[in-house]
């Protein structure tokens, strides 16, 4: 790393002639502590380097999973949304539907008869579908923040 060389700051005396400012800003501090030359700072090891870059694309890749991760869950709540709702509608004669529901049947088969189909209302609620969803909300928001706390591990 690379430091700056900082610039004496500048004041102006009455008639507006330039004058350097030198002085210390505490001068009892001088004695106690002096101010270091830009030389004397620790630099990053020739060994260290590598790993630095190696943990920022480890760190990227990480965020790019968390990212993917976020977006196949999105996909997967809105499949089982869409199912929550054509069961409690009772919706099943479309070619979509059945798509939906044959897509949907994978992500159930942990879930499949855990609870039953209830009428209410004319309606039919399908508690396995919302427990599904419920478990899988707990599921994969366990596995993100372990990933974000692995990239500030990292």
């Amino acid at each position: 790393m690379q430091y700056q060389q900082y610039e004496p700051q500048h004041i102006y005396d009455t008639d507006q002639h330039h004058i350097p400012y030198n002085e210390t800003t505490e001068p009892a501090m001088d004695k106690l502590a002096p101010t270091l030359s830009t030389n004397y700072y620790l630099r990053e090891a020739s060994f260290q380097r590598p790993l630095h870059g190696l943990s920022k694309v480890l760190s990227a890749i990480v965020r790019k999973i968390n990212q993917l991760l976020g977006f196949a869950f999105t996909m997967l709540l809105l499949l089982l949304l869409a199912r929550f709702l054509l069961t409690l509608f009772g919706l099943t004669s479309s070619m979509i539907v059945h798509w939906i529901y044959t897509a949907s049947d994978i992500l159930l088969i942990p879930f499949d008869n855990f609870l039953p189909k209830l009428p209410y209302q004319g309606l039919m609620v399908d508690g396995s579908v919302l427990v599904a969803m419920v478990a899988y909300i707990v599921g994969v928001m366990m596995v993100r923040r372990f990933l974000r706390a692995l990239v500030v591990w990292v």
